[in-house]
């Protein structure tokens, strides 16, 4: 099985609601087949692992939410390919997408402290919860963009590590 690493941080982005189901299950739908979307074609399939490092607590969940294209990317999860939740057990936690095509992807995350799943804003919509985000995508004025957070998931195993940043 081929292993790729990628890394990835994050900024300050405008409100994430995911409504997931509990540990390890996953939910969201894309709203269109595309290539690079599981189900498109049959073949190899590809294992994409999110470690999400640098939780300042383990209160809350962590919310993933897995881009298949632009559309949508950072913030709004009706339009992600999948979303999903895990409870935080110690200062990384990992998120597994099973069974996706091979193509290119993003990921954005947020460490829901309190559970309610909105990510908390401040003043100037500013985050006061952790954000995380695939490929270190940065913007100094708002959500990073999709051409800097998307990466190739090849078939097999890729694993990204995502730093969260509070």
């Amino acid at each position: 099985m081929t292993r790729h690493r990628w890394t990835c941080a994050a900024l300050v982005v405008s409100g994430v609601l995911l409504t997931t189901p509990g540990r390890g299950q996953e939910a969201g739908a894309a709203a269109e087949v595309s290539p690079g979307v599981s189900g498109a074609s049959p073949g190899p399939t590809a294992r994409l692992v999110v470690v999400l490092k640098g939780l300042k607590s383990r209160q809350g969940v962590v919310r993933v939410s897995l881009y298949a294209g632009e559309e949508g990317f950072p913030s709004r999860h009706q339009q992600a390919l999948r979303g999903a939740t895990e409870p935080i057990d110690g200062e990384e936690v990992q998120v597994v997408f099973e069974d996706l095509a091979p193509g290119t992807y993003a990921v954005s995350a947020f460490h829901d402290e309190d559970g309610d799943g909105r990510l908390k804003r401040g003043t100037f919509g500013i985050p006061k919860e952790g954000i995380a985000f695939s490929r270190d995508a940065r913007n100094p004025v708002g959500p990073p963009k999709w051409k800097d957070a998307k990466f190739a998931l090849p078939p097999g195993e890729t694993v990204i590590s995502c730093t969260v940043r509070y």
